[in-house]
C-alpha cells in the first residue's frame, strides 16, 4: 500500500549582517547581568536602549529637570517644553529610549546590525519552507499517484452480483436440485433481493407450499402469497375453477321461450372453458327442445353478444340435470360485466336460489337476468335482483 507522505518543514534563521548565524539575548535594563551582557556579540553597549542614559535613568523623564519639578509642565521649561518630559534629554528625545543609541536606533533590536531578522534572508517562509520543495501537497501527495480513489479501489475490480429477487429465482432455476448453487444464488442477492426473497420463504412455509410436490409449488405460491410472488417475479399458474352458482336449490319455474341466465361482474381477466344450465325438459314424444347458450358483455352500446352455440336434445325421459356447453374458450376481461344464459324453445323448468351476490373465480354475481317471448336470441334484458340461476361455470384466470 502506498501511504500518503505529507511532509511539513518549517526552517528558522537568525543572520547576522556578516552572515554569521547570532544568538540573540534579551538584556533587562533593570535586572541586566553584566557577564550575560558581555559574553554578546555586537548585541551591547553604553548607550543601548536599556543602559547609560535609557529612558528610565539618567536624564530620564522622571528625575532631573522632569516634567513635574522646577520647570513644571505647564509654566517656562514645562512637560510640553524645554527640557521636559517631552523635549531635550527627555524619554522620547536626545538619548532617550526612542532617539539617538535608544532601544529602537543605533544598534538597537530592530535597526543597525538586526541583519537578517525573523522576516528576512531565509526566515520560515522563504527558502525550503513548509510550501515549497517536496511539501505536503506536491510529489506523491494524497491527491495524485496510487490515491485512495483510484486503481483497485473499493467500488471497482471484481465485485459481487447484487441479485434483486427476481433474479435470485432466474438463478435458482438453472441449479435443478444442487443446494450450494441455489444457496450460492441467494448469497449473491442484494440486500433488499434477500429480504424479499426471505419474506416469500416464510409465506411458502406458513402456507406449506414447500411441502409439496414441485408441479404444486407454483400454485400454491401464486394462490396463497401473490404479493411475494410477484415481487420476485414468479408468474401465476392458474388452474380451471368450476363455480356452483345457487348449488342445490330446488326452487323452479317452467316457460318456454324464454332466456334465463346470471349477470356477472367480472373482477380477473379469465378464460371460460365451460358453462352449463341446470334444468328439467317436460316430457314429450314428438317434440325436441332446442337449447342455445350464450355471452354478452355490456359495452356503451348495450349488450353484446361475444358467444353462442346450439343443439337439439329429445325429450324422452329426461331428468333435471346441468346442460352444458361444451368445451369453449372464451376470454373475458376484469373490469367488465358479462350475462351468462340460455335460450329454449320448449317448456323447461328452471332452477334458482333467492339470493344473489356469491364471489366467485372471476368475479362477483350481482342478480339474475332473463327475457321472455323470444323467438331468438335477445338484445336486452330485464334483472331480477336478489336471484341466482342456478348453473355451474368453470373459468381460469389469467
Amino acid at each position: 500500500m502506498i501511504k500518503n507522505l505529507f511532509v511539513f518543514i518549517i526552517l528558522f534563521f537568525l543572520v547576522s549582517c556578516d552572515g554569521g548565524i547570532k544568538r540573540m539575548v534579551p538584556v533587562d535594563s533593570e535586572n541586566s547581568n553584566p557577564d550575560i551582557t558581555a559574553d554578546t556579540d555586537e548585541m551591547s553597549d553604553s548607550d543601548v536602549g536599556n543602559t547609560g542614559n535609557t529612558g528610565n535613568t539618567g536624564d530620564t523623564g522622571n528625575t532631573g529637570d522632569t516634567g513635574d519639578t522646577g520647570n513644571t509642565g505647564d509654566t517656562g521649561d514645562t512637560g510640553n517644553t524645554g527640557n521636559t518630559g517631552n523635549t531635550g534629554n527627555t524619554g522620547n528625545t536626545g538619548d532617550t529610549g526612542n532617539t539617538g543609541d535608544t532601544g529602537n536606533t543605533g544598534d538597537t533590536g530592530n535597526t543597525g546590525d538586526t541583519g537578517d531578522t525573523g522576516d528576512t534572508g531565509d526566515t520560515g517562509d522563504t527558502g525550503d519552507t513548509g510550501n515549497t520543495g517536496n511539501t505536503g501537497d506536491t510529489g506523491n501527495t494524497g491527491d495524485t499517484g496510487n490515491t485512495g480513489d483510484t486503481g483497485n479501489t473499493g467500488d471497482t475490480g471484481d465485485t459481487g452480483p447484487e441479485y434483486t429477487c427476481e433474479e435470485i429465482v432466474e438463478c435458482s432455476l438453472t441449479c435443478s436440485n444442487d443446494t450450494t448453487c441455489q444457496n450460492n444464488c441467494y448469497l449473491s442477492g442484494s440486500t433488499q433481493g434477500k429480504a424479499d426473497m426471505d419474506t416469500l420463504f416464510i409465506c411458502m412455509s406458513n402456507n406449506s407450499c414447500d411441502s409439496l410436490p414441485d408441479d404444486q409449488q407454483i400454485i400454491c405460491i401464486t394462490t396463497n402469497c401473490p404479493t411475494e410472488a410477484q415481487t420476485c417475479g414468479i408468474d401465476p399458474v392458474y388452474e380451471p375453477v368450476t363455480d356452483y352458482l345457487a348449488d342445490g336449490e330446488g326452487s323452479n319455474n317452467e316457460n318456454d321461450d324464454v332466456f334465463k341466465g346470471n349477470y356477472i361482474s367480472c373482477t380477473h381477466d379469465a378464460t371460460i372453458s365451460e358453462f352449463t344450465i341446470y334444468i328439467d325438459p317436460t316430457y314429450s314424444t314428438d317434440r325436441n327442445t332446442d337449447i342455445t347458450f350464450a355471452i354478452y358483455e355490456k359495452t356503451s352500446s348495450g349488450w353484446t353478444n361475444i358467444f353462442d352455440t346450439s343443439y337439439s336434445f329429445g325429450n324422452w325421459y329426461k331428468d333435471a340435470e346441468h346442460y352444458s356447453t361444451g368445451e369453449i374458450s372464451i376470454d373475458i376481461a376484469s373490469g367488465k360485466n358479462y350475462i351468462f344464459g340460455a335460450m329454449w324453445n320448449e317448456k323447461v323448468k328452471y332452477y334458482y336460489g333467492t339470493f344473489a351476490g356469491d364471489v366467485i373465480n372471476f368475479g362477483t354475481q350481482i342478480s339474475a337476468a332473463g327475457k321472455e317471448s323470444l323467438s331468438e336470441l335477445p338484445t336486452d334484458f330485464d334483472f331480477y335482483e336478489n336471484y341466482t340461476i342456478r348453473m355451474n361455470i368453470t373459468s381460469t384466470l389469467r
